[in-house]
Formats: C-alpha cells, structure tokens, sequence
C-alpha cells in the first residue's frame, strides 16, 4: 500500500518511484525468464550480430513462465491499484515486456490515455489516478541505459525526470502522465522491464486493450498458446482469475459443474 506522502506525490506528479520494490533474486529469475521467451541476454544479442534470434519472442502475458507470469498479477501491486482506484473489481488491461540494447533509440513524450481509453481524458489529477500503469525494471537502469523519462504534471517536456534504479524498482504513474523512451548510450548491456497496466472492471470502455484469448494466441505461431496459459492457470488464484475477467470466488458462477469444467480445460487448475 501506498503512504499518504506516495499518494500525495503521484497525485501532483503523475507518479511515484517505490525503489526496492521486488527482491533481487526475483529480478534475477524474472530475466532470465525474459531472456528465454522474449529477449535474449546482452551476449546472445551480440553474437547473432546486434538482433533478436529467438525464434518466437512473446511480447505479451502470459508467457509461460512464472517467474514473470506470477509479477504481472502480483498481490501487492493488484493492493495499490485498489488503493488508488478505490475498489477491489479490477481487470489486467495490458501486461507487456520491453528490452533495448546499444544503438536503441527514444521515444517523443506522450500519454497513454488515448491507446489505452474510449472515454475523455481527466483533467483532475484525482480522477487520473483511477488509471494506473506500473513499470518494473528487471535491470539495473543507470542514466545511459535507457531510462524512462517522467514529466510531472504540468511541467514542461523539458523538465523530464530520469527514472534511475536497481533491478526490482517499480513506477506508479497514470494513463495521463507525460513520459517517454531514452537511447542506451551505454556500450554494452540491456534494459528489460515490464508493463502492468489495471483498470476498473466497472469501465469497459476504458479497455480496449484487455488482456484476450485472441491476443495471447497470435503471438503464438508455434502453437504452444494453450501450454502456456495452463502453466498460469495451475498457479492462479480466485483473485488472479478476476483481473481476467472471472467472478469472485463467492459469487454463484461457481457451480461445481463450472469448477469441474476448468479442470478439464486446464490440467493442474487449483483455484477451488
């Protein structure tokens, strides 16, 4: 949970920096993880010559391992979105992984809101919070490896932030909060993190970019889409299920018959 001082400060920055969020044995699990499914190690790059030989990366959750399946639904960042949007029906709108490497350039400042809402953007900073957005650096992040850039509200783009910080450091910020990518200047090295992004259950409109089937299947042509999400769904609790969409673990849905058939769906299904 976020301290009144953290509430304050995203509610008049637009974000708040929470360093030392997740442990460093976690990170450390969760990139070679990323390195595995998505973006490969610094020195695997540099041998198939500065690009990506994997032969299917996978930019989107779920991708079948735990170690970042598991931090895409963790508890205590699901605990501070319910904190600032104020209720306990949330929906994963989006969970994606990014990397850069040497030679990997910016990005010009901008909001999420439009890519990521139907509805009119808020003009209070109060109601901005009900948006919120966490990115998780899974790599040390120094001034030359490619940090992201925060712009408190009503600042000018000029007085972009760097967000610095050791493996583990987690931002809060808002759909409407201005940001943006940076160059890695450093030679050698890559930066990995992750995107969460929670919205209220109750606003539809506002999540064109929900996690679907469909998404996770298309970034699947090796067909491994269903093997993937069982891993998840062995794993997942009642309250995991809900940020995909599913009733609390009370709510009458959950007939025996309906817990029987996910059973039979997905191998290793728990959540009973």
């Amino acid at each position: 949970m976020l301290t009144t001082g953290q509430l304050e400060a995203v509610a008049r920055d637009g974000y708040v920096v929470l360093p030392g969020f997740f442990r460093a044995g976690a990170m450390a699990a969760a990139r070679a993880a990323v390195n595995r499914v998505f973006a490969p190690a610094y020195a695997d790059w540099r041998s198939a010559g500065g690009r990506n030989a994997l032969p299917h990366p996978r930019r989107l959750f779920p991708w079948g391992e735990a170690a970042i399946d598991r931090l895409a639904v963790d508890e205590r960042l699901r605990a501070i979105a319910e904190q600032v949007v104020g209720t306990r029906r949330l929906l994963l709108c989006e969970a994606h992984l990014g990397a850069k490497y040497p030679g990997c350039a910016g990005d010009p400042p901008h909001t999420d809101h439009h890519g990521n809402s139907l509805g009119p953007e808020p003009a209070d900073p109060r109601e901005m919070l009900r948006t919120p957005v966490f990115f998780v650096y899974l790599t040390d992040v120094g001034p030359d490896e490619a940090p992201i850039m925060m712009i408190p509200h009503g600042a000018p783009d000029g007085e972009a932030r760097a967000i610095t910080g050791a493996a583990g450091t987690v931002t809060l910020y808002t759909q409407q909060t201005r940001h943006h990518g940076t160059p890695f200047l450093a030679a050698v090295g890559q930066r990995l993190v992750m995107w969460v992004a929670l919205q209220d259950a109750g606003e539809p409109f506002a999540l064109p970019r929900l996690f679907t089937i469909k998404s996770g299947r298309e970034q699947s042509p090796s067909g491994d889409y269903e093997a993937r999400m069982a891993r998840f769904m062995a794993d997942a609790t009642h309250r995991d299920l809900e940020l995909l969409g599913f009733p609390p673990a009370d709510d009458p849905w959950w007939t025996p018959r309906r817990r029987d058939g996910m059973r039979r769906r997905w191998p290793g299904f728990a959540a009973v």
